[in-house]
C-alpha cells in the first residue's frame, strides 16, 4: 500500500461519499461541478468496502490499471501481429510510469499512476481500440462502442472532451483516405461516433446546466483559463503564491470563493461565472503558453521518473522508423500523429504535467514492442542459424523480450525505494504525523457533523467532518466568509494568519492553541462562540 494521499484524491472521496449518503452531488457544501462524476462514483462504491481512503483509491486504481494490458493487447494485435499483441501488453504492464506506485515522499506531480489516472488511461485506450477498430472494419458498433468509452472516460477527467474532437477529425480523415463506402455512410459511421460519446456524456451536461445555467462540461475550464498564467511559474520556478491568491481567491464582499471550481453559489448564478462554457475554453486559447513545450519533451526523457526509460528508445525509434507494412501501418502512423498534436495543444493550452502525457504511453508501448519483435526476430534468426535448433533460437527470442521488460522492473523498483531520497521534499499524506494528530483531536473535541475550514481536506474527513475550503484572505474577510456560509470551526496555521493588525478579526473566536509537536501549533476557531472565549486574549498576545 502506497504512502501518499492527494488532494484531489481528497475530493473525489468525498463527492462520493456525498453522493452516496444522500447529499449530492456536493463538494465544501456547493453543488460540484469541476470534477466528473464516475470516479468518485467508484470512490463512493468502494467508500462501503472500507473507510480508508488510501485503500478505496488504491483499489480503483489497482483494478484499472490491472485491466489496461487487454486493449493494447488486442489493439497492437490488429496493427501489427500476435507477437506483437503480447509483447506490447508485456511492457505495459511493467512501464515504470504506469506501475502504480506513489511512495511518500514524491512530489504531488510526480505521482502520477494514482487518483483518476489509471481509470482514464484504460477507458482512454478502450476506446481508442474501438475506433481503430470502427475504421478497420467499417462496423458501425464498434464505432458506437468507441464514442461510449471514450465519453466514459471525459465522466473521468475533463480534458477527454477535447482529446476526443481531434480523435473524431482522424477518424473522419480516415474514413476520407481508406474507406470505399459511400459518402453517407461514412458520414453516419462519425455521427454514430459523436452520437455515443454526446449520449454518455449528456447527462453530466445536464447537471453542469442545471447547477450552473450554462452549457459546458464544468467549472474545470474556467478554473484553467484563471489560473494558467501563474502555473508555469509555480511547477518550473517554485512561486506559488499567485497561483495561490488566485485559486483560493474570495470574492469582493468575502461571502464566497470566486472560482467555481470550489461550488456553485447563488452568487455564481447572478455573476454568470458558473461553468465557464465556451468562454473559458477560448480563454485557454487565448493564454496558450509555448514554454510548455520543453518541458513536454523533459517529462519523456529526463528526471528521476522519466515517461520513457531511456533503454526503451532504440526499440521505441525502431518500431517507428522500420519500414511502414502497408495500408494499415500508415493509418496507424496517422493516429500516433494525432496523439503528438493532442499532447501538444494540452500542453499550451493547459500545462504539460507529466500525469497528462499517460494516455500516449500505452500507443509507445505499441512501437516500442513493434522494435522489439524485430530485435527478437533477429536474435532468434541469428541463434538459428548457429545452433540449427528451434529451442535455443526460441530462447535467443526471449532473451530480448525478457532484457527490456528486466529492466523496467528494475527501473521501476529502484525508483519505488530510492527515489525517496533523492527528492527532498515532503509529501502530502494523511499519515503525516501532524495532521493524524490534529484530527484526532478535533474528533474528540467538536461535535460530530460540524463543519471545519482548514487547509487540508483529509484532515476533516478523518475527524468524521464537514471539509469547507480556506481561502487566501486577510483574517477580517476570513471571518465575513465563515459567518456568511455558516461555518462551524476553523483550523489555522501561523502561515495563515499574516503577522499585521487585521488579524485581531480573529480574536474573538480563538478558541484553542492545539500543539502538535516540534514547535508546531494550529489555531482553533470557533465562529459559533462570539466574544465570550475565555483565556483567548492571552493566546493572542503569544503570536
Amino acid at each position: 500500500m502506497r504512502g501518499a494521499l492527494d488532494y484531489d484524491e481528497t475530493y473525489y472521496y468525498m463527492l462520493g461519499k456525498s453522493l452516496f449518503s444522500g447529499k449530492g452531488y456536493t463538494l465544501n457544501g456547493l453543488p460540484h461541478t469541476a470534477f466528473p462524476p464516475l470516479y468518485p462514483i467508484f470512490c463512493g462504491l468502494t467508500s462501503f468496502v472500507s473507510a480508508n481512503v488510501l485503500f478505496c483509491t488504491a483499489l480503483i486504481s489497482v483494478i484499472a490499471g490491472g485491466l489496461l494490458p487487454i486493449p493494447v493487447y488486442f489493439l497492437a494485435m490488429d496493427m501489427h501481429n500476435r507477437r506483437v499483441g503480447v509483447l506490447a501488453a508485456a511492457l505495459v504492464a511493467v512501464w515504470p510510469a504506469l506501475w502504480f506506485f506513489a511512495v511518500r515522499r514524491i512530489p504531488y506531480v510526480m505521482r502520477m499512476y494514482c487518483g483518476s489516472e489509471p481509470l482514464f488511461t484504460t477507458l482512454f485506450i478502450a476506446g481508442i481500440l474501438f475506433l481503430w477498430l470502427a475504421a478497420r472494419r467499417d462496423q458501425f458498433w464498434q464505432g458506437a462502442l468507441a464514442g461510449g468509452l471514450i465519453g466514459l472516460s471525459a465522466l473521468v477527467r475533463n480534458e477527454a472532451a477535447v482529446m476526443f474532437a481531434f480523435l473524431l477529425f482522424w477518424f473522419i480523415v480516415d474514413r476520407i483516405l481508406f474507406s470505399a463506402r459511400p459518402l453517407c455512410k461514412k458520414a453516419l459511421q462519425a455521427a454514430v461516433v459523436a452520437g455515443a460519446f454526446a449520449i454518455v456524456v449528456s447527462p453530466w451536461i445536464i447537471y453542469v446546466r442545471s447547477v450552473s445555467g450554462q452549457w459546458s462540461m464544468g467549472s474545470k475550464f474556467s478554473n484553467l483559463t484563471r489560473t494558467l498564467p501563474t502555473f508555469y511559474d509555480w511547477t518550473q520556478k517554485g512561486i506559488s503564491l499567485p497561483y495561490v491568491k488566485i485559486h483560493y481567491a474570495l470574492n469582493a464582499d468575502a461571502t464566497q470563493l470566486e472560482d467555481d471550481y470550489w461550488g456553485v453559489s447563488d452568487w455564481h448564478k447572478r455573476h454568470r461565472s458558473a461553468a465557464g462554457g465556451i468562454k473559458a475554453a477560448l480563454g485557454l486559447v487565448r493564454h496558450s503558453d509555448f514554454r510548455w513545450l520543453p518541458v513536454l519533451w523533459r517529462n519523456f526523457t529526463v528526471g528521476p521518473l522519466p515517461l520513457i526509460p531511456r533503454y526503451v528508445w532504440l526499440v521505441l525509434l525502431l518500431g517507428a522508423f522500420l519500414p511502414p507494412i502497408g495500408f494499415k501501418w500508415s493509418r496507424g502512423m496517422l493516429l500516433y500523429a494525432t496523439m503528438v498534436v493532442i499532447l501538444v495543444v494540452q500542453a499550451v493550452m493547459i500545462y504539460a504535467i507529466a500525469r497528462f502525457q499517460l494516455p500516449i504511453l500505452p500507443l509507445l508501448a505499441i512501437l516500442a514492442a513493434r522494435g522489439m519483435d524485430a530485435l527478437c526476430r533477429g536474435a532468434a534468426s541469428v541463434t538459428g542459424a548457429l545452433t540449427h535448433r528451434l529451442a535455443p533460437a526460441s530462447a535467443g527470442y526471449a532473451a530480448v523480450a525478457a532484457g527490456v521488460m528486466g529492466l523496467m522492473v528494475w527501473d521501476g523498483a529502484v525508483c519505488n525505494y530510492k527515489l525517496p531520497r533523492m527528492i527532498h521534499t515532503h509529501g502530502m499524506t494523511s499519515s503525516n504525523q501532524y495532521d493524524a494528530e490534529l484530527s484526532r483531536v478535533l474528533a474528540t473535541a467538536l461535535p460530530s457533523g460540524s463543519s471545519v475550514m482548514c487547509n487540508n481536506p483529509w484532515i476533516a474527513l478523518d475527524a468524521g467532518l464537514e471539509w469547507r475550503v480556506s481561502p487566501f484572505a486577510a483574517p477580517e474577510l476570513l471571518v465575513n466568509y465563515a459567518i456568511s456560509r455558516k461555518i462551524d470551526f476553523a483550523v489555522l496555521a501561523v502561515w495563515q494568519m499574516p503577522k499585521v493588525e487585521s488579524r485581531m478579526a480573529l480574536y474573538p473566536y480563538l478558541w484553542r492553541v492545539i500543539p502538535l509537536g516540534n514547535g508546531v501549533e494550529a489555531y482553533l476557531f470557533d465562529f459559533r462562540r462570539g466574544w465570550a472565549v475565555p483565556g483567548a486574549l492571552s493566546v493572542l498576545r503569544n503570536w
